[in-house]
């Protein structure tokens, strides 16, 4: 599969220009957020609390008196940073495992794949919970936690990919060449079924920002007072009615975010439906 005609024909879709606009502005935002936030986002000033947005505070003011723009700004970098940690490792051991089952079949392909039915088996939440329960709170044991089924899905999906193209004409005139098997499965095989993981990682990645939130809601991820979308929301709950704008933003900033993703990762795979036909 032709990767520069994929992002050819991908590119030639306005939406999915528009919202890959969107997720470069955000993402640009949280790494310029030390020059961009007015503020400390951890500096309080009891005097103004629940502010409502100003020329000095654009997003208004939490119970603490901290500015809620400061604090969405540097949550960006935390939120999109860990969720792209978990996504990448998930992603490159989901898929090495994958490919080599694949592409060398036999008892090698029967153990992963067994190891990835008996871990399926688990609810991904109670399981995520029960790691937690046991190694206690905090971002890089949910993570963790994460990681243990995260990496499944590239896992089968790389798997059937290789498996199939494993027995095309190019392989067979690689190892006519000499190539080792790990050159064909790195150089040849890999760049053929990268497309079709990219469409798999977009999608994983809106759902990996949701659980990474989620976690640091319920107060098992991110720590206080450190900003993080999903604690922000936490903190605002209890004054939902004193100061809306405290769940407010950093819900937008969420659902901004997954949308676009998962938009970009419908048009990818609609892509690749239209190039495999």
């Amino acid at each position: 599969m032709n990767l520069k005609k994929f992002f050819k024909k991908l590119m030639k879709r306005k939406m999915t220009v528009f919202f890959g606009v969107i997720i470069l502005v955000i993402v640009l935002a949280g790494i310029l957020a030390p020059l961009i936030a007015p503020h400390d986002p951890l500096e309080q000033n009891l005097e103004l609390k629940f502010s409502m947005p100003s020329a000095e505070y654009p997003m208004g003011t939490d119970h603490l008196g901290r500015c809620i723009f400061s604090r969405v700004l540097f949550a960006t970098r935390t939120t999109l940073g860990f969720s792209m940690l978990c996504t990448v490792l998930a992603a490159v051991i989901g898929i090495t495992l994958g490919i080599i089952a694949g592409y060398k079949g036999g008892v090698t392909d029967t153990i992963i794949m067994r190891l990835c039915d008996v871990l399926y088996a688990f609810p991904g939440i109670v399981l995520v919970m029960a790691i937690v329960g046991v190694i206690g709170v905090g971002i890089f044991n949910i993570i963790i936690a994460m990681l243990i089924l995260q990496w499944l899905w590239y896992a089968r999906v790389s798997r059937n990919l290789a498996a199939s193209e494993k027995v095309r004409s190019y392989v067979a005139a690689a190892r006519l060449c000499g190539a080792s098997d790990w050159k064909i499965i790195f150089r040849h095989i890999l760049p053929n079924i990268i497309p079709n993981m990219l469409a798999i990682f977009t999608v994983d990645f809106g759902h990996t920002i949701m659980s990474i939130s989620g976690y640091s809601f319920l107060g098992l991820g991110v720590q206080a007072p450190q900003a993080e979308w999903g604690a922000m929301i936490n903190e605002g709950r209890n004054y939902i009615n004193a100061d809306p704008w405290m769940m407010f933003w950093p819900g937008i900033m969420i659902l901004l975010v997954v949308v676009s993703v998962n938009i970009i990762g419908d048009h990818m795979r609609d892509a690749l439906d239209g190039q495999s036909s």
